[in-house]
């Protein structure tokens, strides 16, 4: 009589090996371009790239994920565990699939392919399963650490921030906003404003961690707020 239940598949089985290879894009498609549209996305200035031995082109203002997209890419990576082929599955910090490895113009062991803006001469490989950090090659992208003490700190640019963030400089309180995009209006004396950041963590008596992405280096924010 046959098994009622399955086991679950194991690493290794031959069945769990699909031909799929990396940087597969759709049947027959050779890019997915739209010809208008992404917020801060220039026509005019593309931007050279490399993905698994494949020379792309992309844009400034893209990421490396809708680069990718743009290219017919499906496959960036493989799961860790199965070996099985993964895509990109989001727009942000948020993205739990499409894994890479940046060999220049910095290195990077593991890196989520929609938090990697595109730069000319990116060259990057899919993670092949699981992935192995070289002991003898640390990530080389410059980081620092900077620290900050202002009054008030605003995460995300949200319904309503903009009249909080002039309320409270019109009341002479310094004001950080942290905000992921890559632009965001607003200014004003005692308003600073980092974008390409993300807030990391938020911690008792006002302390909160910020990591805020460069095109030459990363920063790395410990912030005092009062509120």
């Amino acid at each position: 009589m046959p098994a009622l239940v399955q086991r679950r598949p194991r690493h290794g089985d031959a069945s769990l090996h699909l031909d799929v290879p990396l940087g597969r894009g759709a049947a027959g498609v050779t890019g997915r371009r739209l010809p208008e549209g992404g917020t801060w996305i220039d026509r005019s200035r593309p931007i050279g790239f490399a993905f698994d031995g494949r020379e792309l082109t992309g844009f400034e203002g893209d990421t490396l994920s809708s680069a990718l997209l743009a290219n017919g890419i499906d496959v960036v990576c493989r799961s860790p565990i199965l070996g099985r082929p993964r895509g990109i599955v989001s727009a942000g910090v948020e993205e739990s699939s499409g894994f890479v490895e940046i060999s220049l113009p910095w290195f990077d062991p593991i890196v989520a392919a929609t938090m990697v803006d595109l730069v000319d001469g990116l060259v990057v490989t899919g993670r092949p399963g699981v992935g192995v950090l070289p002991a003898d090659r640390p990530p080389t992208k410059p980081s620092m650490h900077r620290h900050a003490h202002v009054e008030v700190l605003v995460i995300g640019s949200g319904d309503g921030w903009l009249p909080a963030v002039e309320e409270a400089a019109a009341h002479g309180d310094r004001v950080l906003v942290v905000e992921r995009e890559p632009r965001l209006a607003a200014s004003g004396e005692g308003v600073t404003v980092l974008t390409n950041a993300t807030a990391l963590g938020l911690y008792d008596d006002g302390y909160a961690v910020v990591h805020e992405r460069g095109p030459e280096r990363d920063t790395l924010w410990h912030v005092r707020a009062g509120r």
